[in-house]
């Protein structure tokens, strides 16, 4: 209940900032959680609203580039590492 409260609160918040980066471009303020799914990441401060988790991998452990949030289920790869250890398995 309270998590469906705060994803609904973070939601409202960020609305505008969601709808510039939608149309303007840029990296949107919420991002779902690598943990729960639900969408209550805060992507600048890399910081979940109500669990409070944080990115476990912050590079690519093989070309060193940036890890986002989507990417933090890899085990520590870029989304094209990712995909190369995919289709090489």
């Amino acid at each position: 209940m309270f998590e469906d409260i705060a994803e609904a609160a973070a939601e409202e918040c960020f609305r505008a900032d969601s709808y510039i980066a939608m149309t303007d471009g840029g990296e949107p303020p919420l991002a779902d959680c690598f943990e729960c799914g639900r969408e209550t990441f805060l992507v600048e401060e890399e910081h979940r609203i109500v669990c409070g988790a944080t990115p476990h991998h912050k590079t690519c452990w093989i070309c060193g580039a940036g890890l986002g949030v989507e990417e933090q289920n890899f085990g520590g790869l870029c989304s094209y590492h990712h995909w190369q250890k995919m289709k090489g398995d």
